[in-house]
């Protein structure tokens, strides 16, 4: 076995009083790093979407993986998927707003989201510097923040014009 992948999201779990779904994924890891450890070898492990729910899960992980010396990774699939249309920021373009549009449960479209438009602004100028803010708004309060003007419909238009299906 070259490497491990873990995408482990398809069944219906319980939630926590911050509404996170309890996904096993640490359960998961528990018994790579089992196996890794009985016949000494251990390959690199990607975790899809964020290690876990609890910090004190995510920080076992990581150190595990140190002890071990495997490569841990985790994130979302959407940034190397395809785009509609195939296009990208050009590197070292000026980049004053952003946004993206993403469908989905909060669990687990959101940080998808955030992972996309993140790989598509690490190509502005400045890179991985600069952010002054970053907020996830959903429902009404999208609406409430387009009134006072803290997005551009310009933009919420151009995003939505991406999308293959009529409603965005």
């Amino acid at each position: 076995m070259d490497a491990v992948l873990t995408v482990v999201e398809q069944d219906d779990y319980p939630s926590n009083d911050k509404g996170q779904i309890l996904l096993p994924r640490y359960d998961f890891f528990q018994q790579c790093v089992q196996v890794f450890d009985d016949e000494k070898h251990a390959v690199p492990y990607f975790n899809s979407k964020q290690l876990s729910f609890s910090f004190t899960e995510a920080q076992s992980m990581v150190n595990a993986a140190s002890r071990l010396k495997f490569p841990l990774l985790a994130g979302s699939s959407l940034p190397v998927t395809w785009r509609l249309p195939d296009v990208d920021v050009p590197l070292g373009t000026k980049v004053s707003e952003a946004v993206m549009v993403g469908f989905g449960d909060f669990n687990g479209m959101d940080f998808d989201a955030l992972d996309a438009m993140q790989a598509m602004l690490e190509r502005r100028a400045g890179g991985e510097t600069g952010v002054k803010a970053v907020q996830l708004l959903q429902g009404d309060d999208v609406w409430a923040a387009g009134k006072a003007g803290r997005w551009s419909k310009d933009l919420l238009s151009s995003a939505l014009s991406r999308s293959d299906t009529p409603q965005g």
